[in-house]
């Protein structure tokens, strides 16, 4: 039974059995109230663990439209990409005359729901539809004629099946995490899911314009599914914005071959039903199943929901669990925490705190080396004529002077790692540090798991920062080993690492040295196999031609 929730917010309760039918339910306003009275206290920052449905109640007219839109974006951008109004020019979505036509079907839409007849339908049409049927823009439906046209009832709309998070969703993540409070793009969804007791499903039907900001949420957990597919068969991510995703057609179109028929396929059917939801227009249905409720701090956060300082004080934590659970040799533990410190670590170095703070270090440090090359300069000016040195000319004062910039902004943040500030000055550097050291200890457990390709790309990463680290160029060496194709990469890492322990004058008894020579080793094994597979697979083939 329907009851309202908000304004032009209706809601359906079902049990919370999938396997009962709604219609057993002979009241529904008694079980509202139980849902309400059994409903958490929903406190700022609260975490709902939901799984949705959502249906798109469209008329034929739209559907075909929406079609033709998705034709018309593919015509576009076989021809160049070329618009009316320019390359600028905006895709016109345009469905309806506004929230006086949105408002005007509210109880066309209920009707329809409620199964009632044709003839309540067409008493149910607003005026103003019913007189666009009337020949001529101008007449008015006080002098129209009472033609069949004038009384036709309109044809019931299509309910259209949109998505459901149990297929967007991550292999990782059984539920759609929605933060109560904060906010949210979509706040009828967070308003359904407030009327709702954990444990529960419920049907809801959402009018425009409280739909607002639903289809934004659909095209990016569309296009997060497309390229997590895309991913998964090495290809690049797509771009989602500009033209309304259009130019993501363009680039699978131009892409498209074998497996990726069906990425194709999927990526038309986004631009289908966005082109539906465009403008927040269109009536949706929501099926909701809340399943969990927590409250707040009793969950663990994403990097956006914490402060500089709650993300810097925690990663130390995390990278020491770790370490903790690596020495006892549960490698995929600690694989879990060095991840998380590396997601907090990552978020951090992009924060305006830390961004700021490295601006700010190269700074120095590039008026520091200015500095020390007109000191030097000056300084051979002065021995050339014989003159006395002044201290600040000294090889002693120029080395300090260059590594001032580093103790100066160490001495602005020492106190960083327990400052409770939401915006603490943060060392760069010791950001970095912490976060190579983390990288390092994750490709290592990775390693052991036999997970090579992500040990390729913690190490990288590592040597994007730091071209002499001995323990990422040796650890990608080894993963390039194992994997097995990329042999002559692993070949040049390990070139570069025996120069780089011969600059650094470390002896060949030295535990370095010896690694590296057990690595050569093998990759030379693995190399000799590789040339006589490789002269064996030429051999029959020349052979097989000879014969032929």
């Amino acid at each position: 039974m329907l009851r309202q929730l908000a304004p032009d917010v209706r809601i359906y309760t079902m049990p919370a059995d999938p396997t009962r039918n709604s219609d057993d339910d002979t009241d529904g306003d008694e079980g509202n109230a139980s849902l309400a009275a059994a409903a958490p206290s929903w406190a700022k920052g609260s975490l709902a663990l939901i799984n949705f449905t959502v249906h798109a109640y469209v008329s034929p007219e739209q559907d075909a439209s929406a079609s033709a839109d998705v034709e018309r974006m593919l015509a576009e951008h076989r021809a160049g990409h070329t618009h009316a109004s320019g390359h600028g020019g905006a895709h016109a979505h345009k469905v309806g005359s506004g929230q006086d036509v949105m408002a005007g079907r509210a109880a066309f839409f209920e009707s329809l729901i409620n199964g009632n007849s044709r003839t309540q339908l067409a008493s149910s049409t607003p005026a103003h539809e019913a007189s666009q049927t009337v020949a001529g823009p101008a007449a008015s439906p006080a002098l129209a004629p009472q033609t069949e046209a004038a009384t036709r009832v309109p044809p019931k709309p299509i309910r259209r099946l949109i998505s459901s998070t149990h297929t967007t969703n991550a292999p990782t993540e059984k539920y759609f995490e929605l933060r109560i409070g904060l906010g949210f793009s979509v706040p009828c969804l967070e308003t359904c899911v407030k009327s709702m007791a954990p444990n529960t499903r419920a049907r809801f039907l959402v009018l425009p314009p409280d739909t607002a900001g639903y289809a934004r949420l659909e095209q990016v957990l569309r296009y997060e599914h497309l390229n997590r597919q895309r991913a998964a068969q090495g290809q690049a991510p797509l771009r989602t914005t500009g033209c309304c995703g259009a130019s993501a057609i363009a680039a699978l179109l131009s892409t498209t071959s074998g497996s990726s028929d069906t990425l194709a396929d999927a990526a038309l059917q986004i631009q289908r039903d966005l082109a539906l939801l465009a403008g927040d227009t269109v009536p949706l249905e929501l099926e909701i199943e809340l399943a969990h409720v927590r409250e707040p701090h009793t969950y663990t956060k994403q990097p956006w929901e914490m402060s500089a300082a709650a993300k810097l004080h925690e990663a130390p934590q995390r990278k020491a669990a770790g370490d903790a659970a690596y020495r006892r040799g549960d490698c995929a533990a600690a694989c879990d925490e060095y991840a998380r410190a590396l997601v907090l670590l990552e978020a951090l170095s992009l924060a305006p705190a830390v961004t700021d703070a490295r601006r700010d270090a190269a700074k120095l440090k590039e008026d520091a080396a200015r500095e020390a090359r007109r000191r030097i300069a000056e300084r051979k000016r002065l021995e050339r004529r014989n003159d006395p040195i002044p201290p600040q000319y000294t090889q002693e004062a120029i080395d300090e002077l260059l590594s001032a910039p580093a103790a100066t902004l160490q001495n602005d943040v020492a106190t960083t790692t327990t400052s409770s500030s939401d915006d603490p000055s943060i060392d760069p550097e010791l950001v970095m540090s912490l976060m190579n050291t983390c990288r390092l200890n994750y490709a290592a457990c990775k390693l052991k798991l036999g997970d090579f390709p992500t040990v390729v790309v913690q190490c990288t990463e590592i040597i994007k920062n730091d071209k002499s680290s001995i323990k990422a160029l040796f650890r990608r060496a080894q993963a390039f080993r194992k994997i097995g194709r990329d042999l002559d990469l692993a070949q040049a890492d390990l070139t570069t690492l025996r120069k780089l322990l011969v600059s650094k004058d470390i002896s060949e008894d030295a535990p370095e040295f010896v690694e590296l020579k057990r690595e050569e080793k093998e990759l030379g094994r693995k190399l000799n196999e590789a040339k006589l597979k490789e002269e064996k697979m030429f051999r029959n083939m020349f052979e097989k031609q000879a014969k032929e």
